[in-house]
């Protein structure tokens, strides 16, 4: 715990952080593992992110958990337009922890999204995911919220790899929607 949270605070030019109990993952005879914690920074427990530290690698969300919070709070005023007031969504941006983001390398002062974007570009992986709970749809429901996820989509960064998902209802293993990559 103590070292994730240094090695976060020398990655961002000394900010501090806060790094909840850490877990052990992956680790089996012969195979070292890896420990995992939730962390933000001490000055904002809304941005939560990942971090991951083994004695050979180190990685954390943390630049992709702010742009995302940034995305979260440009979309917000257009998808309450479209799907209404109180609609749930996320926005996931990933900075890091995957293959498709390993040449991404944020260290220091976070860049905005729109400078990561045009360093990046299609190496961020872009989710948004809108639910809105209902028993089923008509076609002419379907067709309204098909409109919608374009006009929606026209507002996101095409430079990125986005992926939008709605869900219109789940049980106990399926999910019933739209997923969509653009």
């Amino acid at each position: 715990q103590i070292e994730m949270a240094k090695y976060l605070k020398d990655k961002y030019d000394g900010q501090e952080f806060v790094v909840e109990k850490p877990e052990l993952k992956g680790a089996m005879l012969g195979i070292e593992g890896y420990f995992s914690a939730t962390a933000y920074p001490a000055n904002n427990s809304k941005i939560r992110f990942t971090v991951m530290y083994s004695p050979s690698d180190r990685y954390d969300g943390y630049a992709g958990a702010i742009w995302s919070n940034e995305e979260s709070e440009r979309l917000k005023p257009e998808i309450y337009r479209l799907f209404g007031n109180g609609t749930d969504y996320t926005v996931e941006v990933q900075s890091s922890m995957s293959l498709h983001t390993m040449h991404i390398d944020v260290r220091g002062k976070v860049p905005t999204f729109n400078d990561a974007v045009k360093k990046y570009g299609k190496q961020i992986p872009y989710g948004l995911t809108i639910k809105k709970l209902k028993r089923s749809l008509s076609d002419d429901e379907k067709e309204d919220i098909a409109n919608k996820l374009i006009e929606i989509s026209s507002l996101l960064p095409d430079e990125t790899d986005i992926t939008i998902k709605y869900f219109s209802r789940f049980d106990k293993v399926n999910r019933y929607g739209f997923i969509v990559r653009l």
